[in-house]
């Protein structure tokens, strides 16, 4: 196996931990911002235990959803992190064999 093979396997690695950090990002965000806004539309009760009483959670499909994708992109998040930091730590040893 040769060294070049092994680097463009670990770049490919990086390239798509690195994709799946943004996708991850960009989703949260997304969620966050629908969750953030079905809140602020909810004008029955200022107290949070109201909101959660009797606010869009029990009425909106939407609002389960959002939670479901704020959850699955996080560990998505995470996931993806894992593989960044393996590839990296295989790189750095890949180079102090290297040198």
């Amino acid at each position: 196996m040769s060294f070049d093979y092994v680097s463009n396997g670990i770049n490919s690695a990086i390239d798509s931990a690195s994709l799946g950090l943004q996708g991850a990002s960009n989703n949260i965000t997304k969620a966050s911002f629908n969750i953030a806004q079905r809140s602020a539309e909810s004008t029955k009760s200022q107290h949070p235990q109201g909101f959660l009483a009797h606010g869009p959670l029990q009425q909106s499909p939407g609002l389960s959803a959002d939670i479901v994708n704020l959850s699955v992109n996080s560990t998505n998040a995470q996931a993806s992190a894992k593989v960044l930091a393996v590839a990296s730590g295989t790189l750095g040893t890949l180079l102090d064999i290297r040198v």
